[in-house]
């Protein structure tokens, strides 16, 4: 992780308040597991150790900004070795009477002339062909947008989720989640709410709000509240009306997060 302490020329480039910043990220950092972090004192409106050493700080000894991103930043690894997981964008009809399933393929890889399953109906099929702009591939990897053509299946809808039959995610209807709410509205134990997760969009209650967490340091302020205040951190018990797949983010994060809505918008 790498901080950029911006405006440094607004505390005539001190020392003691970079100092003072840096220790406080860094207790809030440790609580959330970062351990190695980079804390670049810079000025943006200036330049100062954006991309070269200024004598403004002759104080800090570290590299610039965009060599600590160089440096620490690197490319995210590929999830193709983990369970194939593939989310329904759309479907359209296509020529002899065959259905192009359009998805992007989040984990896993696919290849055609397999049994796949769409979840959550569990609807089983062959996979005949993988296109990708008029092109037929063998086989498709993470991040590539496809169009599929499997044989056996009839009902597939926008925010089903493809997987391999032996892999198949979880079917749930009660999940608890940690929730960061973005706007200053409260969510209400009891409270009807839409959640979006992947391309899929589920109607869902508030069972029950299991706590209140401190949002700067991360530690509990209230059990069981009824209700979350807005701008607050909390952890919920939702139930929801039909099964969703839902993933632990541990272990797949491209289904295990999803954003809340209400009458008036995103909330969480």
């Amino acid at each position: 992780l790498v901080v950029a302490i911006n405006k440094m020329d607004t505390v005539a480039y001190q020392e003691s308040s970079y100092q003072k910043i840096g220790d406080e990220l860094t207790h809030l950092l440790n609580r959330l597991g970062y351990r190695h972090v980079s804390m670049i004192p810079v000025s943006a409106m200036s330049g100062d150790n954006v991309y070269t050493n200024t004598k403004k700080m002759k104080w800090y000894i570290g590299p610039t900004l965009i060599d600590a991103l160089d440096e620490t930043i690197h490319p995210p690894i590929s999830p193709s070795n983990k369970p194939l997981r593939a989310v329904v964008q759309d479907t359209y009809p296509y020529k002899d009477n065959q259905t192009i399933i359009a998805c992007k393929i989040e984990t896993g890889t696919l290849q055609t002339k397999t049994d796949v399953v769409f979840n959550p109906k569990g609807q089983t099929g062959c996979l005949k062909k993988i296109l990708v702009y008029g092109s037929d591939l063998e086989y498709a990897k993470p991040g590539d947008p496809v169009g599929l053509i499997v044989d056996g299946v009839d009902a597939v809808e926008r925010g089903d989720v493809l997987s391999y039959s032996h892999s198949q995610p979880k079917k749930v209807k009660r999940f608890v989640a940690q929730v960061i709410l973005f706007s200053e509205t409260p969510l209400l134990e009891g409270e009807e709410i839409t959640i979006r997760y992947g391309t899929a969009e589920k109607q869902c209650c508030v069972q029950k709000i299991l706590s209140e967490m401190d949002p700067i340091r991360f530690t509990i302020s209230a059990l069981n509240p009824k209700l979350l205040r807005g701008n607050s951190v909390g952890e919920i018990e939702f139930s929801a009306r039909e099964p969703l797949c839902l993933e632990k983010y541990s272990d797949l994060p491209q289904l295990g997060r999803f954003i809340i809505e209400d009458a008036k918008g995103t909330v969480a």
